[in-house]
Parts: structure tokens; sequence; C-alpha cells
């Protein structure tokens, strides 16, 4: 059976003001039915509620989630009027975090039914820990129903680090060679913008106070080591271990001395674009700032000579400054070894520590994140 067609004549407004033809039309032919007698309209009609049921089929997956979530944290699956109460250091409370898949262990699929991709190694991903195991989520797929504008969930996201892994249900030997372990941009960024985030939350709810200035001795340390003008005081209630790290790997600005007016900073850099309320509609802020970072690690790392042209100039762009911060936090910090002892009872700062880091301070256990890049980045792969 041959196909039908319907004609309609109309006139094309808009060409006839251009060309001054009062009379010109245009005719419009469309099918009506296909080559087997069934009605085209009909068919699309039939596509559009097939997508619509779709898209409401997964909807529906991503609140489930969602609620089961909330239940696996101990939420209501229904999120209140008020925040539930949270202490972060107590080991029955359990976090969400962010950490890289090890190279070591085999690739995982993503937990999120709708997602049939498997999580690289080596990249960020997400890990709910449960008794005996974990939940592990690809990122973005995580923030599909996990909303980052609600107070309850984002207070509970942390990167995973020396300091915490055992929260995640892991021994100090499964990471004491960096395996799982955010860099040390991961673990700034995660936590720069989970309170840049808690405070755009805190204010959609009620009008808050001008944020005070900074005069915690540890929270001078944590977000202001490396500007030109900043001035460490001793006084933080930390190990001399965490002290070293802040005020080194971890710091967040890079200067080249108390004159320099042109720091490089990481928040300005990663995170104040999304400074503002409207952010709190995007759901995949983080997801943005990791990948925007993971490339810049790659470019920071990588062989000039073996970057094409436009790559190049972006890594020109950057600029040498930027470039040495980059590099100086794609390290990851290690837990010190059981058999240390109390940090502070050491005889001597930085010694007797596991691994040296290109010929850097004696000592300090460090692990570079070295990723490979892969697509158009490089002209050839050197490794």
């Amino acid at each position: 059976m041959e196909p039908t067609y319907s004609t309609t004549v109309h006139v094309d407004k808009k060409r006839k003001i251009d060309e001054g033809d009062e009379n010109l039309s245009i005719t419009e032919i469309r099918p009506t039915t296909d080559g087997e007698g069934k009605d085209v309209a009909d068919a699309e009609q039939e596509v559009d509620r097939q997508e619509v049921k779709a898209e409401l089929a997964e909807a529906e997956i991503l609140r489930d989630e969602n609620r089961k979530l909330r239940s696996c944290l101990g939420l209501p699956e229904v999120p209140g009027p008020y925040f539930v109460p949270y202490h972060h250091n107590s080991p029955a409370v359990r976090k969400i975090f962010v950490e890289i898949g090890p190279a070591s262990h085999h690739d995982v699929m993503c937990c999120l039914s709708t997602c049939h991709q498997i999580i690289q190694a080596n990249t960020y991903r997400i890990a709910v820990p449960l008794e005996h195991t974990a939940i592990l989520y690809h990122v973005h797929c995580f923030f599909k129903f996990a909303n980052s504008a609600d107070y309850d969930i984002l207070q509970r996201i942390w990167g995973l680090t020396r300091s915490n892994y055992w929260h995640r249900n892991l021994q100090p030997a499964n990471v004491i060679n960096g395996d799982f372990l955010v860099d040390g941009g991961g673990e700034k960024l995660v936590l720069f913008w989970k309170t840049q985030r808690q405070k755009w939350v805190m204010r959609s709810y009620s009008q808050v106070l001008p944020i005070p200035p900074i005069t915690d001795p540890l929270e001078n340390l944590v977000q202001l080591a490396g500007k030109s003008d900043y001035v460490h005081k001793p006084g933080a209630f930390v190990t001399w271990y965490e002290e070293f790290l802040l005020l080194n790997i971890l710091k967040p600005f890079e200067s080249d001395g108390p004159e320099d007016r042109e720091e490089w900073s990481l928040r300005s850099t990663y995170l104040d674009q999304w400074n503002n309320m409207e952010a709190l509609q995007n759901n995949h802020t983080l997801t943005l700032i990791l990948e925007r970072w993971m490339y810049d690690k790659v470019m920071a790392c990588s062989v000039e000579a073996s970057l094409v042209d436009d790559v190049l100039t972006y890594k020109e762009m950057m600029g040498p400054k930027m470039i040495r911060a980059v590099k100086r936090l794609s390290a990851v910090p290690l837990p010190l070894p059981m058999n240390c002892g109390e940090c502070n009872q050491l005889p001597h700062p930085y010694n007797g520590l596991p691994v040296k880091l290109d010929g850097g301070t004696p000592g300090l256990p460090l692990r570079v994140a070295v990723q490979k890049s892969s697509g158009p980045l490089v002209k050839d792969d050197p490794c």
C-alpha cells in the first residue's frame, strides 16, 4: 500500500514582507499514513506516550532511591520541617563518602538501577557504607536522586581521607597505599563545596546575618593557608601531622610571596561561580566541580609535547602558578602508620613516616595521583 499525504497551502508572512510579494505562499506536504495504512499522527502520539511513561517510571525509581538513601542514613523517608541532629564524629552515624575507585580493584557497576555503566577505576565515586559493604554510585548518578539542597543529606557528605576512612568500614591495610582516598584537591573541594552550599541552604530558610571574619586558628588554617598575607599562629587543636598538611600540601592558595597580589585560589577557580542562591537549583554542581578538577589534574601533569594545539593552549592559560598548585593538590595524604604512637609524642616532627615524595620533605606520606588522559587530549599516549 502506498502512503497517502495531505497538503496545506499557507502564506509565508515573513517572506511576503521581506520580498514584497503579496501572493507568495508555500505548500506543505505531510504524510497521513505510512506504507502499511497506519495513521502517522497516531504513531507519533504513541511514541510520545511511551516516552512520557518511561520518564514517569524513571522518576518513580529515583524517588524510591531517595527514600532508601534516607532510610539507610537513619533519616525520615520524607524530610520534615526541622533538621535531624547530627554528630559527625559518632561511628553510629552513617555518612556519604566521595572517594576514588582504586586501580587495584576490578571495575564495579553503578548501583543506580537506571544506570548500566561501570564505574571506572581512578575516578571519583560515591560510597554509602553499610555494615560490611558499601553502595557505590557514579557521582552524577547519585545526585540524580539525592537532593544536595537537603541539609540532612548535605551535612553527611565527606571526602574520604586519612582521618575518616574507618567510618567507611575500611582497615589501615586498605588505604595505606592511598587506595580509596581522595587527593588533596578533592578533599578541599568537597569540604568547601559542602560548607558553601550549607550557607545558602540556611539562607533559603531564613534571613541570616553576614558571615563574621574568621578568627578561629583552625578555621584560618583550613581556609587561608598559602595566602600571601596569611600568618600562621599556633593554636589550632590538630596534630602536628595535620598542621603540616594544612600548611603545605592542602593549602588552598598559591602565591609567590608576601608581595604577591595575583595569588591563585582554589575556591575562586572552582567554586565562586556556584556561590549564589540560584546554584541551589542545580543538583549537579559537585559533579561539575570534580570533573573540571580531574581535567585540570591531567593537564597539569601532562607532558606538553604530547598535547594537541587547543589543549596546549588551555594549559598555557592555566599559568605556572595554577599548574604548580594543581600538581601539589594532586597528592594523596596517607594515614600515619599504626606503630607511630601518638603523633605529638614523636621525638621530631616528620621523622619515622614511611614515604619520601620527589625529593620533598623526608618521610612525608603522600601518593601522587596522576591520571592518564584519554580521548583527544593527547596526540599519543607516552605511557
